[in-house]
């Protein structure tokens, strides 16, 4: 595991498996680095959260710039940059997973974006919390991408004076998407 909080903690048998905290975009690469030149037993490398790394990516780009964030940087560059720098992580990520023989997990939390279809209405969908270019650099890298959530029902109650309102409930059961839908990625 290469995390990046500590939300790992609460985890049982996960001692002597996990890398110490990322800080910084160096810290990543050189686990990065070290993963892929010495040995190791770990048959797969876990990266939580990627929304992190994609933060770093773009703040790194930014300052580089002495922009406060990639937005700034003229006509649309910074995008460009973010794209290029994710692609150098990602072939980083594929020589350690060559080299060594192991799978690559990212783990991220999500964020509603709006679709815009040309056949349809715009609409919105749930994606990994990342940069435009960090999500489609991520993705496209993926051989699968999954999208889990957990199982919730909307009912109609009536408020009183011929209003209804929405109740919600669930929340117990976690669905895993494997193909995606007009509502997630996966």
């Amino acid at each position: 595991l290469i995390p990046f909080d500590d939300g790992y903690q609460d985890l049982d048998n996960i001692q002597g498996r996990v890398l110490p905290m990322c800080r910084t975009l160096d810290d990543f690469r050189n686990h990065i680095r070290a993963l892929s030149d010495e040995e190791h037993p770990f048959g797969g490398v876990v990266i939580d959260g990627v929304g992190r790394v994609d933060d770093l990516v773009c703040a790194s780009i930014a300052a580089e710039h002495g922009k406060p964030t990639v937005g700034d940087i003229g006509y649309g560059k910074g995008g460009d940059l973010v794209t290029a720098k994710w692609h150098k992580i990602l072939d980083s990520l594929k020589d350690l997973q060559l080299r060594r023989n192991v799978a690559i997990f990212f783990i991220s939390h999500s964020h509603v974006v709006k679709k815009k279809d040309p056949l349809t209405d715009p609409y919105d969908q749930y994606q990994p919390n990342l940069s435009k270019e960090g999500t489609t650099a991520v993705a496209g890298w993926c051989d699968e991408v999954y999208f889990l959530t957990t199982k919730v029902w909307t009912m109609e109650k009536d408020a009183g004076f011929g209003a209804t309102r929405t109740k919600a409930s669930g929340g117990e059961m976690r669905v895993l998407y494997t193909e995606e839908r007009p509502g997630y990625l996966a």
